[in-house]
Parts: structure tokens; C-alpha cells; sequence
């Protein structure tokens, strides 16, 4: 019988030269346009490092060659703004947004630049397009929630965060923001879990764990806000409030001499930082030293941190009464008579300012009462407070010749006070 030829074992025929050719040809157009793609890419990542170090006047120049280049017109947008010409700025990142919608960074420039010019409404009317745009926006979330917040309007805040929260959850800065806001609501079992997880997504951030030691003081979890506290001082010791933190909860907590040593000891390295500190914290540390040499007997040295104390704020009535205690301490009889008259000063004024603040939130239109209110801020000192009470006042009736002569006196006496 005739042999049949094997096949299975047969070798392949070799590619006929045509059929090689065309091979070569194809992968020689493949690797041409890998290395074209290579090449455009990293061009693009040059052009864009030279436009982000590109000085202003370097991209004002470009900008006269290349009108509509979104890239051109958003670092341009960038140093404007830098620059403080906010208004060109938001002009350079609305023309960037008509060449590139989807450009976040400059939607997230020309809400900012939008509401530093022409105010928060319009800023808002600005994120609102943007979510039209792109409703998954975690950005655009965290924007509205910080105008909620800066309004006071915490739930919103709150609320629109944890919508921010759920698109972005690995963005520590929206948890922040969250906690922050459950902690203006007293909801510290809600701002405990956003601390956290802001914690896990930036771990060297001091600010969480000031946060989370800050819930867990209002949940009556002393022995673990201490821990938070002393990570808050860990990664920011050059800082005072975070010294100020841990000083303040170690002393709520002290029972002996030795306590009050150690709270002492963080609350003057807050003192040494004190220039870093806004206001409120600097008065809440003066009068937190005096409560450490009061607790002692120290009087004399209670005396001056109370002094600097009742100089930052000469309207807390909880410093007049820690001074009675010390004038005593000290046997000066009448200073204890003059801070016991003031003390009675200074809550008979809390007590009118609470009443009339009340009555205009029941009757808002209440002219009388409010330019009654703002006489009141400015009798005591309170400039700033009654500033903005004449200007709300003049906003409801702008023809109120009374408001307008003592503001323009006010404000002449006081320029740092203009609202």
C-alpha cells in the first residue's frame, strides 16, 4: 500500500518573502507608532512642566500666540491668582473651562476665584454648573460643604461632606471636614468615625488626631484623647495649639502637685508657639496657666497669666471670678472689690445681649432693637460685633441716620473693624 504522508509531524512551511515583507511592514508601522505616542507623551509632559514654572509674564506672551490652548489658559489662570489679580484670573479660568469642560482643577479656580470677587452666590451657580457637568464630582462637593460651613449652616455642611465623603473615600481632607462639622453639632459619636478615617487616608496629618481627641473628650474617653493628643504634639511640635490640646486635657484630669506639672509643662511650650495661635487659643492658654498656679496657691504667678488673660478678652466673666480668688489669695482687698464689681458688670451685659439677641430672632425687623443691640457691643467694647450690627441694621433701613453717623464714628475710631 502506498505510504501516507504524516502530517502531524510535518513542519510548517516557511512564510513565502511576500508574506514576510508584509510582516516586517506591519511592525515596523506598530513600533513607528509606539515611539510617535512615546514621543507625544512625553513632549506633553515637558510642555506641561514648562507652562507650570512659566513666569507671567511668560504665559500672558503665549497666551497672544495660543488664544484658545486650554493648558496656556489655565496656568495663566494659576499665576494670576497667585498673583492676586483675582479678577483676571477668574476671567483666564472660565476662558480655560470653554476649551476644556472636563479640566476639574479649573472648575475647582473658578468657583474660588468667583466667590473671592463677585461672592458666594455666584461661586455657587459656578459649582452647581459643574456637577451638571460632572455629578460625581467629590471636588465640587467638598466646595458646596465649605460654604455651608463658613455660613454656619452645619447640617448642610455636614451632609453635603459625607456626599463628597462616599465619592472620594480615600480624600482625608473631606473626612476632616466631616468631623469637624459633626463636632459644631455636638454629634461626637458621628465625628469620632470621620476623624478616623480621615486618620487612615492622612496619617501625618496633626489635625485628625486633634480632631478625634476632641470627639473623644465629649464621649468621656479621657485615656484615649490623651493618646490622640500626644499623636497631634508627635507630628506637630513646633505648633502651639496642639501642646495646648494635650495641656488642657491633662489638666481636667489632674489630681496631685505632679498633674498639674505636667499639663503645665505643655501648656507654656503652647505659650513659647503662642504667635501661631489664633487669638481665641492664645486666651485660652493665659487663662489655663493662671488655673495652674491658682490650683497651688501661686498667686502671684496665677496673677499675670490672668491679667494677659483678661487683657485678650476683658469680657469673660470666668476671669474676673478667677481674679477675685487670687486678689484674695494675695490679701488685696480692694483689687477683690474692683474685679467682684466688674464680674457683676460684665454678666449683667451677657444677660441684656442674650435677651435682645433673642427678641430679634423672634422679631428680626425690630429696628430699635438692633441699634439698641449694636450700642450695647460698642458701650463694652466689642467693636467688630458692632460693626456688623450696624451694618444689618443699615441693610433693613439704610436711610437710619442714627446707624449711619455712629458706624461712620465707629469705624473712623476703629478702621481694623470695618466688616
Amino acid at each position: 500500500m502506498p505510504a501516507h504522508p504524516d502530517t502531524t509531524s510535518a513542519a510548517p512551511s516557511p512564510p513565502s518573502p511576500q508574506r514576510t515583507r508584509r510582516l516586517l511592514s506591519l511592525l515596523a508601522v506598530l513600533l513607528f507608532v509606539v515611539a510617535a505616542v512615546g514621543a507625544f507623551r512625553l513632549s506633553a509632559h515637558l510642555n506641561e512642566r514648562a507652562l507650570a514654572t512659566a513666569s507671567l509674564a511668560d504665559l500672558q506672551k503665549m497666551r497672544t500666540n495660543q488664544q484658545n490652548d486650554e493648558r496656556v489658559l489655565f496656568y495663566l489662570a494659576q499665576r494670576q491668582e497667585q498673583n492676586g489679580q483675582l479678577k483676571e484670573a477668574m476671567e483666564s479660568y472660565n476662558r480655560a473651562l470653554q476649551a476644556d469642560q472636563d479640566d476639574e482643577a479649573a472648575w475647582r479656580g473658578f468657583a474660588r476665584t468667583t466667590d473671592a470677587v463677585v461672592g458666594e452666590v455666584h461661586a455657587r451657580e459656578v459649582v452647581q454648573t459643574w456637577l451638571v457637568r460632572n455629578p460625581r464630582s467629590a471636588e465640587a462637593y467638598a466646595m458646596l460643604a465649605r460654604f455651608d460651613q463658613r455660613r454656619g449652616d452645619h447640617i448642610s455642611a455636614y451632609n453635603t461632606a459625607a456626599k463628597a465623603a462616599a465619592l472620594a473615600p480615600k480624600n482625608g481632607d473631606i473626612w476632616l471636614l466631616m468631623g469637624a462639622e459633626a463636632m459644631a453639632m455636638e454629634r461626637p459619636a458621628d465625628a469620632e468615625p470621620a476623624f478616623r478615617h480621615a486618620i487612615e487616608c492622612k496619617p501625618t496629618d496633626w489635625h485628625n488626631y486633634a480632631g478625634l481627641g476632641n470627639a473623644q473628650v465629649l464621649l468621656g474617653h479621657h485615656p484615649e484623647s490623651l493618646v490622640s493628643f500626644r499623636a497631634a504634639v508627635r507630628l506637630a511640635p513646633e505648633l502651639g495649639v496642639p501642646h495646648l490640646l494635650l495641656g488642657t486635657e491633662l489638666l481636667s484630669a489632674a489630681n496631685t502637685d505632679a498633674d498639674i506639672d505636667a499639663a503645665r509643662a505643655e501648656l507654656l511650650q503652647s505659650a513659647q508657639k503662642a504667635s501661631n495661635m489664633p487669638k481665641n487659643a492664645q486666651i485660652q492658654m493665659a487663662t489655663l496657666l493662671g488655673d495652674t498656679y491658682k490650683r497651688q496657691h501661686r498667686w502671684k504667678e496665677a496673677l499675670g497669666w490672668y491679667q494677659q488673660a483678661e487683657q485678650g478678652n476683658p469680657l469673660d466673666p470666668t476671669v474676673q471670678y478667677s481674679l477675685i480668688s487670687v486678689y484674695r489669695g494675695l490679701g488685696d482687698k480692694a483689687a477683690a472689690a474692683r474685679a467682684e464689681a466688674r464680674h457683676r458688670e460684665i454678666e449683667a451685659y451677657d444677660q441684656e445681649l442674650k435677651v435682645t439677641i433673642q427678641h430679634l430672632l423672634a422679631a428680626p425687623e425690630d429696628r430699635d432693637a438692633r441699634l439698641r443691640l449694636a450700642r450695647l457691643y460698642r458701650s463694652h467694647g466689642a467693636v467688630a460685633e458692632a460693626a456688623r450690627t450696624y451694618e444689618e441694621l443699615l441693610s433693613r433701613a439704610p436711610n437710619d441716620t442714627a446707624a449711619q453717623r455712629e458706624l461712620q464714628s465707629l469705624l473712623a475710631a476703629n478702621p481694623a473693624a470695618s466688616p
